[in-house]
Order: structure tokens, then sequence, then C-alpha cells
């Protein structure tokens, strides 16, 4: 850390010797807008319905946890550049677990069971990457195969679109009943979605966001009335005076129904792995974009000590964000203190408390969600149509449209298992019969005498050599079992080869 240190204060230095103050105060604020209304939304998205009563705290708890994430990202990542927050993909996993908490949890304790949820869930999550980055595990834990985590984005993409439809129906009502603010939350999100698909603008989402949110407020006081807005779900809250920075009531976790929330263990601990391999994938992503020299191992433990803070107050967890990264890039270049920056803007968000949050709009925060939701389908069922064997498409279908049936842990361990099972049918269809040799064309070693070598000749028909390569498991020993019961009348025995075989398992 004192090396990363040195380094961090020597790239600050440069930073604000170079004349590139504006780009980078610019870049910051466009970063920590982003992700300051990623950070709102996801709360939103965990704390609805009958945990609503804990949203005040849990947008500050998001907002300040991944602010913490964000400047020591920036000032102790590996490389400058390195814009972190909270993380939707963990988000939308913790979410499935809360609104299963909510339905068999004790009556008053889904609050303080939803904040330990999350509280134990960042703090594990934490403790793993600090654990990885000690033992210098990033490489080994980068192994899972492309359609499970295609399948993972897409049935995370289906979990938030739920989030989102609940987020805008505020008052549980019937759909219809909320349609005035359910279809512009619909609108936003897919606008949002299409000026990043098509138009590449990085200031057209931003603008979005301040110009809905200014038009929504303008119409409740000038129109339609603030009270009756409020009172019909258009803007969040109502929240208690003071509610959203008491972040002491993480001390009533304690009241939490454990056995409620260790029903969902298995959905907490998919977060985990969720955010692990979330964190090792967005790394090289990022790296390649902008160009950023990222050592991940070194990365893991100041993330993943950031993220223990943050659980301690109730934040969601958070890593390198890559539309951030790539969007902050693209105006302040590579710079560490756009991330500080990035930081400091949650943290001024979250001080503005609830006289900020009752000024953000229902609609608003749905449509962010439905905007991730799209982005997340299309990665896993549109833009992988043409780069995936239709094979892996099917799983990565079936695992998106799973989550609506078997839930979401479900969903995710049918998908490792179809996995597996593409990968033993593929494997046994690989040969590991390297060559079938007739006897006489696999010499041995010893000197043999001429009436030796004839008689071996002689009997050459009547035995074959089979030379494996590779891992032969049931699969493949399948295919042996029937080139030998294939072979010849004549053939009376048969030598097997093993000496390039890599492994043979108990089957």
């Amino acid at each position: 850390m004192a090396t990363q240190s040195e380094g961090a204060a020597s790239s600050l230095s440069e930073e604000l010797s170079g004349g590139q103050a504006v780009p980078i105060l610019v870049g910051g604020l466009l970063g920590g807008f982003i992700a300051a209304s990623i950070a709102l939304s996801l709360a939103s998205l965990i704390f609805s319905g009958p945990m609503s009563d804990g949203l005040g705290v849990a947008i500050s708890a998001s907002l300040i946890g991944g602010s913490v994430v964000a400047i020591v990202s920036g000032l102790y990542g590996s490389s400058p550049g390195m814009i972190s927050g909270v993380q939707d993909s963990i988000a939308a996993v913790i979410a499935a677990a809360t609104a299963v908490v909510a339905t068999t949890a004790a009556p008053g304790t889904e609050v303080a069971t939803a904040f330990a949820a999350v509280g134990l869930t960042t703090i594990a999550f934490g403790a793993t990457l600090w654990a990885a980055g000690r033992w210098r595990l990033g490489r080994a834990l980068q192994f899972v195969p492309y359609p499970v985590i295609l399948g993972f984005i897409g049935a995370t993409g289906i979990v938030i679109f739920q989030g989102a439809l609940g987020v805008l129906s505020p008052r549980g009502a019937a759909v219809l009943d909320d349609l005035a603010i359910l279809v512009p939350g619909l609108v936003l999100g897919a606008v949002m979605y299409a000026i990043t698909r098509w138009s590449g603008s990085k200031y057209g989402v931003p603008v979005l966001i301040v110009g809905a949110a200014a038009a929504i407020n303008l119409w409740a006081n000038l129109g339609h009335g603030r009270d009756a807005a409020v009172e019909e779900g258009w803007f969040l809250g109502p929240f208690a005076q003071g509610q959203a920075l008491d972040l002491l009531i993480m001390r009533e976790v304690v009241n939490a129904d454990w056995s409620a929330l260790g029903s969902q263990i298995a959905v907490l601990l998919t977060a985990v792995a969720v955010g692990v391999i979330g964190f090792l994938l967005n790394a090289p992503a990022v790296a390649e974009t902008t160009g950023a020299d990222i050592d991940v191992d070194l990365d893991l433990g100041p993330t993943g000590l950031a993220n223990v803070a943050a659980g301690m107050i109730g934040g969601l967890p958070g890593f390198l964000l890559l539309s951030d990264s790539v969007a902050v890039y693209k105006i302040a270049g590579l710079s560490r203190l756009a991330g500080v920056f990035t930081g400091i803007v949650g943290l001024g968000v979250a001080v503005a408390g609830t006289s900020l949050f009752s000024a953000i709009p229902t609609a608003l925060v749905g449509g962010v969600l439905v905007f991730i939701a799209f982005n997340f389908l299309d990665d896993a069922l549109g833009s992988s149509w043409a780069a995936v064997s239709r094979l892996d498409y099917g799983l990565i279908t079936a695992m998106t449209l799973g989550v609506l049936v078997f839930g979401f842990g479900a969903a995710i361990v049918l998908g490792l298992l179809g996995a597996v099972l593409l990968f033993v049918f593929r494997y046994a269809q690989i040969t590991v019969v390297n060559r079938d040799l007739d006897v006489m064309d696999y010499p041995g070693l010893v000197d043999r005498s001429p009436e030796e070598r004839q008689a071996l000749e002689s009997a050459s028909s009547r035995g074959r050599i089979l030379e494996l390569e590779g891992f032969v498991f049931f699969g493949t020993a399948r295919q042996i079992a029937e080139r030998v019961t294939n072979m010849d009348a004549a053939v009376d025995y048969v030598v097997v080869d093993t000496s390039r075989v890599k492994g043979i398992d108990s089957s």
C-alpha cells in the first residue's frame, strides 16, 4: 500500500500542475452524477414496498459507501482513470434475496433484515476481494464460462426490470392505477438506452436525467400541486426529517429476522461470487478501452477494504465501473483526481439529504433501472447472437428466462450445470486417440533378433496399439471402448499408450 500511496501522490501532483484542472473537474462531475444516479436507483430497487421505511437511510448509505470505494480506487488504484461506484449486478442479486425476505421476515423486522443482508454481503464481498488480493488469486479466479456470464447478465436484467416495475408502481396497486408514472419511466429508460446504443453521446443521458427531473418538478410545483404529486407517488419518500444521514440505524440490525435471512444465504453468497467475477471482468475491459495499466491483484486489496468500510454502514458493494471509467476518460484522460471527484459528488448528494431526495421523481429512478435492465438484456440476448454458438445461446436464454420460473439463485445454478453438461458433450466429441497403429508401426526400444522380429511380424495382425492424448473421462472413454469393439475380429489384444494423457478420471 505504501508504494501505491507514493504513486498516487506523484500522479496527483502531476495532474494538478499539468493544466488539466477543468477537464478533470468536468469529468469527475459527470462520473459522480452518473454514479450517484445509479446508487440512488439501486437503493430504491432494494428498499421498496414493505421496506420503503428504510429508503432514506439506504440511499445515503449507498451514496456514502459508493463514494468511499470511488475515492479509495481513485487514490490507491493500480492505474489512474479508475472510476468506481456501486454495482448494479450485485445489487440485483441482493434485491432478489430481500424480495423474499420481505414476505418471510417477522412483521416489523423487514427493514432491519434488509440492512443486515446488504451490510453483511458487502462486508463478505470486501473480505473476499482482500483475501484474493493478499494471495494474488486474481488470475486464478477468472475462469468462468462465457455463456454463464452472459446468462447471469440476462437474468440480472430481468430482476432489475422487475424491480423497476415495482418502483414505478409505488402504491402497490394494479399497474393500471400507476400508468401515469409507469409509462414515463419506461419511456425515459428506453430513450436513455437508445442514446447510448445509437448516439454515442457521453452527455446525452446526464442531460436527459436533469431535464426530466426539472420538468417533472416544474409540473408538480406550478401545475398539478406538490402535495398531490407526492401523495400519488410521483416523488421518492416521504422521508422522516433527518432520516437520510441517521446511519446509526445500522445498530438496529440486531433486530433482524436471522431465520428469514438465513434462508437466502445461498443467494447472498451468489452475490459475492458475482461481484468477484464482475470485478475481474471489468478491470481488463477498462484497461482495453482506456489504455490504463491495471494490475488486478494490486487493486483487490484496497477495493476490498473500502467495501468492508461501506458494509459497516449498510452500503452496497462497489468496484470499478466500466461505463463511468470510459465516459470520464473521454473527457479527463487517465486521471486519479477525476476518480476522487466522483466520490466527492456522491458525498455531496448524501449530505444534501432528504431535501434533495424528495425532489427526485419516481419515474426517473425507475427509468434509470429500466435503462440498466435494457443494457443487460441487450448484452445477453442481443449482442451475443452473432458471437456464440446456438447451443450456448440456448443456455443464455434459458438462464435469462429461468429466473422468471425458478428464481434467481436456481437459474444461476441450473446455468452452471448446463454449462458443465455442454462442456462434457463437446469434450466428448474430441477424439483422445491420437494414433491407431499396427504393432510393427510402433517399434520397441529392445534390439531383437531376426527370429523374434519375424515372430512379431507374423502376429502383427492380431494386435493394435492405441496412442492416447489429452484427458480421459467417462465421455471420451466411451470412444476408446467403441473403437476397440469395432476392430477386426482377428485382433486379440490391444496395447494402450497413455504417455501423452494428462489425466484419467475414476470412471
